[in-house]
């Protein structure tokens, strides 16, 4: 879904919701240290890899675990859209031990787009805005917590 923004969009919409936060698995392809975060490309297999960039918690050295190359992660944050470019602002990054975690997560992508495009956009329409503009309405979607440990 992340490939399917325009490059003016600043952010996800699944219908007429904008989605603040994602849940993106994938493999991740390289990894970049830096004193102050580590960068690393993850390529979730829907287009080319997307650039996440999680910055270093010195407040909790624990956290601060780097994701190794060619592993699976989990990661979970915001997007940001800079020049065309989309990448990440990862809030938090697990590592995927258990390949049903991808299957898990592959459904619970297409219960979102489902959910969001069918069932709220049908019961704000029919019953909360029976009006010709319901379909303008942007609301603003919770942020799905299931990706932190």
């Amino acid at each position: 879904m992340i490939h399917q923004m325009l490059p003016s969009q600043g952010t996800l919409r699944i219908g007429s919701y904008e989605v603040p936060h994602v849940s993106v698995v994938g493999i991740v392809r390289s990894v970049t240290r830096d004193p102050l975060h580590v960068d690393y490309m993850i390529d979730d297999m829907t287009g080319p890899p997307i650039a996440v960039r999680k910055y270093i918690n010195v407040e909790s050295p624990s956290s601060n675990v780097v994701a190794m190359e060619n592993t699976y992660v989990k990661v979970c944050g915001s997007i940001k859209n800079f020049e065309g470019k989309k990448s990440i602002a990862a809030l938090g990054i697990i590592t995927v031990t258990d390949l049903n975690d991808l299957t898990a997560h592959l459904m619970e992508v297409v219960q979102c787009k489902l959910f969001y495009t069918k069932v709220i956009n049908d019961f704000f329409t029919k019953i909360l805005c029976p009006t010709p503009f319901a379909n303008n309405l942007v609301f603003r979607i919770p942020m799905h917590l299931s990706c932190f440990p």
